[in-house]
């Protein structure tokens, strides 16, 4: 799979001289339509099992007085809706599932065994939160990742202070071309492809261990990128973003830690 070959050929960009450009990543495309919640997928109700706490932010009481006053308004407002609450000196605020990754599905891509052959990936994060934006709220759990055997029930959420996604989209793996391109080149190479080489050149979905183009949205050194969604959902939105990114050290993706998953990277 990481020979970027065969893809140039069928997307028609074979004999241009962009083998050295080309990489291949696991793409997750959106399938026609969703016949079972066990599958890869956007949005919808995680397999979480009742014994695992709801993945929350979660911050010291008394940090709060610090905080400025339109913060401590917000989170009076959350407190009165009951999205939040009190327990062992800190606040907690239950935050959205986002996707699910149904590592079976995922793994005839994975050559590099990079994930579990089986289980479920389970990704939850606040969308509209970036801690480095907001250096005021210090959020310890703004993005949490979980494995699962996938095996429990559905679980509904608990109040949340923001929504999760409003549908369900079903995630279709396969082997995607990027070209690491300028934007000069890109639209230089669109203008001479038909639609299958657009959208290779375009790489406009989102991604499972996207690769590093060395933009903004590309996780930093000793990081690795996990999962990209693209802000071109209808079902979420990711504020003024346009990646939502969860990135894992390396040393915790070859543990297995995908709890350690915490940081969500945002790129305007």
């Amino acid at each position: 799979m990481n020979d970027p070959r065969p893809l140039l050929e069928a997307a028609g960009l074979a004999g241009r001289g962009l083998d050295e450009k080309a990489s291949v990543e696991i793409g997750l495309d959106e399938a026609p339509s969703i016949s079972s919640e066990r599958t890869s997928r956007l949005g919808g109700l995680p397999p979480l099992p009742e014994a695992i706490p709801w993945p929350s932010h979660q911050w010291p009481v008394a940090s709060i007085a610090s905080w400025p006053t339109w913060a401590q308004d917000e989170l009076a407002t959350a407190r009165a809706a009951g999205q939040v609450f009190e327990r062992d000196g800190k606040v907690w605020a239950p935050i959205p599932f986002l996707a699910q990754l149904d590592l079976a599905e995922i793994a005839p891509f994975d050559l590099e065994q990079r994930l579990p052959r089986e289980g479920f990936l389970l990704f939850f994060a606040a969308q509209t939160i970036d801690a480095g934006d907001r250096p005021a709220l210090p959020f310890a759990k703004a993005t949490c990742v979980l494995l699962v055997d996938g095996t429990a029930p559905l679980r509904e959420p608990p109040p949340l202070s923001e929504p999760g996604p409003s549908g369900v989209v079903k995630w279709a793996p396969a082997p995607r071309l990027r070209l690491d391109l300028s934007f000069e080149e890109q639209q230089a190479l669109l203008a001479t492809v038909d639609e299958r080489g657009r959208a290779a050149v375009r790489n406009e979905s989102d991604a499972l261990f996207p690769v590093d183009d060395g933009s903004l949205h590309a996780p930093p050194a000793g990081s690795v990128a996990l999962l990209r969604i693209a802000d071109r959902h209808p079902l979420i939105s990711i504020g003024d973003a346009s990646w939502l990114t969860f990135r894992l050290d390396r040393a915790a993706l070859e543990r297995r830690a995908f709890a350690d998953a915490r940081a969500i990277v945002f790129a305007g």
